[in-house]
């Protein structure tokens, strides 16, 4: 078994309050829960408003797998309105 973490900065464009922030964040979290099979939370900047920090875990039989997935979480990501991806980190244990 392989599980995979993955950690991501993000900016977030056209938050003006972290009440803004959090609701950029809990529609981002449903539509990537929806679509993938991940656990989802934000790790870091709690308190700024346009960053956050989040991490998303999964595991699987192959490291393969894991990556296809994580790829293409990080494509919805990128295309969600408003959020960009500035810092990338990814574990395989």
């Amino acid at each position: 078994m392989v599980i995979g973490l993955l950690q991501l900065e993000l900016l977030l464009d056209g938050t003006r309050s972290l009440k803004n922030k959090r609701s950029v964040l809990a529609r981002l979290r449903a539509q990537v829960r929806k679509k993938f099979n991940v656990s989802f939370s934000e790790v870091g900047l709690h308190d700024m408003w346009g960053r956050t920090e989040i991490a998303m875990t999964t595991a699987s039989t192959e490291s393969k797998a894991i990556d296809r997935m994580f790829a293409s979480l990080e494509d919805q990501i990128e295309g969600f309105p408003a959020v960009s991806i500035i810092k990338r980190h990814m574990e395989l244990l």
